[in-house]
């Protein structure tokens, strides 16, 4: 897991890297460029939410290693991955589209992006409420911002629907 999450980091910080030294016109949709970035921001902050979430601690790489002198990156600190996570859906909130044609049934949009970004914020204060209550409540509200930004999907009626592949996106 460990190995396969730092391959998506990777992965996506070359495709932000190469969004940002790209022209738009390089892309059909003048759009894409931003929903690439921000689909590449959405997986990043992914991995480093199921990195601290799994481990607590892992290296925080946020940029693309080209020497092998800095291979050996140390390990974050407190919620520093969460901090990250939280940096970068709130870029790709701003990037990705509201929602997808049937077509894109299942890309990340701005409502994953609000999702994961609460999620994220609850951690993180859940992880500051003894030290610092106000920057937790501060999270707590964040996230019920978030959340709320959610407007274009709701909870199944049936939770068993959940694990029904028929049922998908």
């Amino acid at each position: 897991i460990w190995t396969t999450l730092y391959q998506i980091i990777n992965r996506a910080t070359i495709v932000m890297i190469k969004c940002d030294e790209s022209s738009a016109d390089l892309f059909d949709d003048p759009d894409m460029k931003d929903i690439i970035k921000g689909e590449a921001l959405f997986l990043r902050s992914w991995c480093y939410y199921k990195l601290w979430n799994t481990w607590g601690t892992a290296p925080l790489i946020t940029t693309r290693i080209t020497d092998f002198a800095n291979v050996k990156t140390p390990n974050s600190k407190e919620t520093e991955l969460l901090d990250q996570a939280i940096t970068d859906l709130t870029l790709a909130v701003t990037l990705l589209p509201e929602s997808w044609d049937a077509a894109n049934s299942g890309r990340v949009f701005k409502g994953s992006a609000y999702g994961l970004l609460g999620k994220c914020l609850v951690f993180r204060a859940c992880w500051n409420k003894q030290a610092n209550a106000t920057s937790a409540a501060t999270d707590y509200t964040n996230a019920i911002n978030a959340f709320n930004s959610i407007t274009t999907r709701i909870l199944v009626p049936n939770f068993s629907d959940n694990f029904d592949a028929t049922k998908e996106n």
